[in-house]
């Protein structure tokens, strides 16, 4: 059987079929780019939500494996979105990536403590995405 997923019998840290990854950005182009490259590392559970509360509800009705989340977005931001999915026991262990175009060491800091798994820097490439998802998550790919 071919699949386009990296795994195999044999590698404890490939990514199973059934991971779910939520993609938060109020930009829908930087959206789409987020699940194209998702799709490029041979993810195929991709929830989308165009800001911090949509994607609060979204957690609250579903599991996700995978949060990966801009922080600058309208209604609710990306480092409150991660720290209601902190606050939550049967969330609290999910890894969560915020995406930020700002280096910012006191936006960093406050991600930091509000036990961020992993940040990215915008705009970013297939590779840079593989690099930090394979630190936040322990997957090979």
């Amino acid at each position: 059987m071919s699949t386009d997923t990296p795994q195999n019998d044999t590698n404890p840290n490939a990514l199973p079929a059934d991971f779910k990854v939520l993609v938060v950005d109020d930009f829908r182009t930087a959206r789409e780019m987020m699940r194209y490259s998702l799709r490029e590392l041979g993810f195929k559970d991709i929830t989308m939500a165009a800001d911090g509360a949509e994607a609060i509800e979204l957690i609250k009705s579903s599991k996700f494996d995978l949060i990966l989340c801009d922080w600058f977005m309208p209604k609710v931001q990306g480092i409150d979105v991660l720290k209601t999915v902190r606050e939550c026991p049967e969330n609290k262990d999910v890894p969560f990536i915020l995406a930020t175009s700002t280096s910012a060491e006191t936006l960093i800091r406050e991600a930091v403590a509000a036990k961020v798994t992993h940040y990215i820097m915008k705009p970013f490439t297939v590779d840079t995405l593989k690099q930090k998802l394979s630190k936040a998550t322990n997957l090979k790919f």
